[in-house]
């Protein structure tokens, strides 16, 4: 319970609510977008900072092998297991959906640590970073491979799509930066990006907040697909689990890839999709990572992860 003390996660419920009780309430859509791009710059330059002070390791090799890993399996087994009873197009696009990772469930168990007083490597935003476009390009070659059809882009332009799209290219870009600039960066925009991280993320939830009660209230997927956005996370973190332990990664890598493998993206994967892939429903694989997976993680997920690596480590 004490997840729900936190003002971030009680904003994101405030959202929630707000949509319950028809109250209009609506960020402007400008504002969000400058939100988003924040955390992503804010979180990437964290990591660029840290991994000047820690450099990278054998055990940012292990994280980075794994969570590739966990990215690949993802999509080939729920493409199987989903294709009997739904479009191969839109099995892929959950595949994707769900191979791929969210950036600000990533953002949310960083400062779970943080405010835990824990430490971790901004190496995982590396990782974080590299595990956007396997799964892409896995779920678009399981379509290629059962389609007569082909996708609208070249192999050039989908890695294109997948590695280099503006989000990607900010959260990487911003690792390099902080890298570069060390203390030096810190002491010169620290107040901005460092300083104000946790009140925009706040604000940031709550809009999230408000935009998955709008999908869970038009439901637009069946409602058999609800359990999979649940236990595909939970299996996913499993598994990352097990990893962490096979390699002896420490507690809180173990749990940040957990998060990353439980994670569902919004923002990459819908971007290429909707040009790679526009025959996939994007109200089916939108409403599921959004209007499911996202809140399980954020009000249950965490919480529930760290207490699995809990009963590992500690």
């Amino acid at each position: 319970m004490q997840i729900l003390k936190d003002p971030p996660i009680l904003f994101f419920i405030l959202g929630l609510l707000s949509v319950l009780f028809n109250t209009g309430l609506r960020v402007p859509a400008v504002f969000s977008k400058f939100l988003a791009l924040y955390l992503l710059m804010a979180i990437g330059f964290k990591g660029g900072l840290s991994l000047a002070n820690t450099g990278f390791s054998v055990e940012f090799i292990y994280c980075l092998l794994g969570g590739i890993i966990v990215s690949i399996m993802t999509p080939i087994f729920l493409f199987y297991l989903l294709k009997s009873k739904i479009s191969i197009y839109d099995s892929a696009a959950i595949g994707a959906t769900y191979g791929s990772v969210s950036a600000v469930t990533f953002v949310a168990a960083t400062t779970w640590l943080d405010n835990r007083n824990l430490e971790f490597s901004g190496s995982m935003i590396a990782v974080l970073a590299l595990m956007e476009a396997p799964a892409i390009i896995v779920s678009l070659f399981l379509v290629g491979r059962h389609s007569l059809q082909k996708t609208s882009l070249s192999v050039t332009q989908l890695v294109h799509e997948a590695l280099l799209n503006g989000s990607v290219f900010l959260l990487i870009g911003s690792v390099i930066v902080g890298y570069i600039s060390g203390p030096f960066g810190k002491e010169s925009v620290g107040a901005f990006v460092l300083d104000l991280f946790k009140g925009f993320l706040t604000f940031f939830l709550l809009d999230l907040g408000i935009k998955s009660g709008t999908s869970l209230k038009k439901m637009q997927i069946p409602l058999w697909l609800i359990p999979i956005g649940i236990l595909t996370p939970i299996v996913s973190a499993g598994l990352a689990l097990a990893w962490g332990m096979l390699f002896s990664i420490s507690a809180t890598q173990t749990f940040l890839l957990m998060t990353l493998a439980a994670g569902a993206s919004y923002i990459a994967v819908p971007a290429a999709l909707k040009q790679s892939l526009p025959q996939a429903n994007a109200g089916i694989y939108l409403t599921m990572a959004l209007g499911v997976t996202f809140p399980f993680n954020i009000l249950i997920g965490l919480p529930l992860y760290w207490y699995m690596v809990s009963l590992v480590y500690f």
